[in-house]
């Protein structure tokens, strides 16, 4: 009887509370990626299921115990229950009922795993399990999109189509190379405050760090370089990182970005003799006789930089136009993406490229406003309880100025993360 008693001990200690939660929080982060659901389901319509399954449980395991986080955050938990609720009545007005449904369960999704993340970071002991994890995964996500640069035709890109429609742009797990850069670049971010409050060592954040700007340069996103540049910005601001070490970072980013021809060529370097520094690298080692090969990635270039920012404003312009057409419950979530964005670039889920826009065309002014009432909200949190979160939090929305990330699944669990931290009283205070 005492050996019963002892192993149930021994049992309870391997699958304590803690730990559960870090089994689950990996579930959740690894389910979100493309890969993932790939591996395991295939392309079938339950590979939506994953995600609510696992935020569900994550709430259920964390609820007991955390309920103070629910009633501190009533106000702003209702202003979101507020949005959702609209989005559903929005669908049912949408001429493409089906388009709407499915995508009113993704973005109910993405509430219930912040829900979860509330949860989890009210409570700092757990917590403690979680910003490891998610500081590992965003280096493993690194890894692999610098890997991806090098060989793009391995099983795990090919699988995923990356290099046929991306290469030389990398985007690692997630389904397009903006969100990738946007991610790598609040990682960054993310790997330089927990190194400035000691939450990790010095030989975790190094290593990891040189492949999250590794791969920021292969991503080869504006949109990632322009989150990058405002993390160093606010974060000097903020006295999360001095001056001598945003500029040691800056020009470690830039050096890499004009370093390699693609993202040389993303930041209007392509008519350059001196850019990229390949090439430099190149003439030395021609005058020793050793050759870099025509065909390998220093000859490779992506699209247009111009063409892709023009067709930006032909989207803004499409979105204004259903938004004055459907002012009240707009369209339905997802339709502009699966519906109206193809018809003006030949292209499979094109949304407006503008989160605001995106969400006044979708579900109409009364959603926009329910929406920022609930972002207000949480703004409001931060300046009380963490002001360091309000930096993520600027880096997030920047990132949704020139783009939409909804429909990168592993983009929406991260912000739901900071957004999280941004209501609790967090480690990075």
């Amino acid at each position: 009887m005492e050996a019963n008693i002892t192993q149930r001990v021994n049992l309870n200690t391997v699958f304590s509370k803690t730990r559960r939660t870090q089994i689950l929080c990996l579930a959740l982060l690894l389910s979100s990626t493309p890969l993932t659901l790939s591996l395991f389901l295939g392309g079938s319509r339950y590979n939506l299921l994953p995600l609510p399954i696992l935020a569900c449980l994550l709430i259920g395991l964390n609820l007991k115990g955390n309920k103070k986080a629910l009633t501190e955050n009533r106000l702003l938990l209702t202003s979101l229950a507020a949005f959702y609720g609209w989005i559903w009545v929005c669908a049912g007005f949408s001429q493409h009922l089906k388009t709407a449904v499915k995508y009113n369960v993704i973005y109910t999704t993405y509430g219930l795993i912040f829900i979860g993340f509330l949860l989890i970071t009210a409570n700092s002991r757990t917590h403690q399990s979680i910003y490891r994890l998610l500081f590992y995964f965003l280096g493993f996500l690194a890894f692999l999109g610098t890997l991806e640069f090098f060989c793009p035709e391995l099983w795990i890109f090919n699988g995923l189509g990356a290099y046929n429609r991306h290469y030389p742009q990398v985007m690692s797990l997630t389904v397009n190379p903006n969100p990738f850069g946007a991610l790598m670049a609040i990682a960054a971010g993310f790997s330089i405050v927990l190194k400035k409050h000691n939450l990790i060592k010095a030989y975790e954040f190094y290593p990891v760090i040189f492949l999250i700007l590794t791969a920021l340069t292969f991503a080869a996103s504006r949109n990632g370089w322009l989150v990058f540049a405002l993390f160093m910005l606010l974060g000097t601001a903020c006295r999360v990182l001095s001056f001598r070490e945003a500029l040691a970072y800056s020009f470690a980013a830039l050096f890499m970005a004009l370093f390699f021809p693609n993202p040389a060529y993303r930041l209007g370097f392509g008519e350059s003799e001196f850019f990229p520094l390949l090439n430099l690298v190149d003439s030395v080692l021609s005058h020793y006789g050793v050759l870099i090969p025509e065909d390998s990635f220093r000859s490779l270039t992506s699209s247009d930089p111009t063409s892709t920012a023009l067709s930006r404003f032909v989207l803004w312009k499409a979105a204004i136009a259903q938004i004055i057409e459907h002012p009240i419950t707009g369209i339905g979530t997802g339709v502009f993406a699966q519906h109206i964005g193809p018809q003006i670039i030949v292209r499979v889920c094109l949304h407006s490229h503008k989160l605001f826009l995106n969400l006044a065309a979708e579900t109409g002014l009364p959603g926009l406003l329910l929406f920022l009432s609930f972002l207000t909200r949480v703004i409001r949190r931060a300046a009380l309880s963490n002001r360091v979160a309000i930096i993520f939090l600027a880096l997030l929305l920047t990132s949704q100025l020139p783009d939409f990330f909804v429909s990168d699944s592993t983009f929406m669990v991260v912000s739901a993360y900071f957004f999280a931290i941004a209501c609790n009283k967090s480690l990075m205070n």
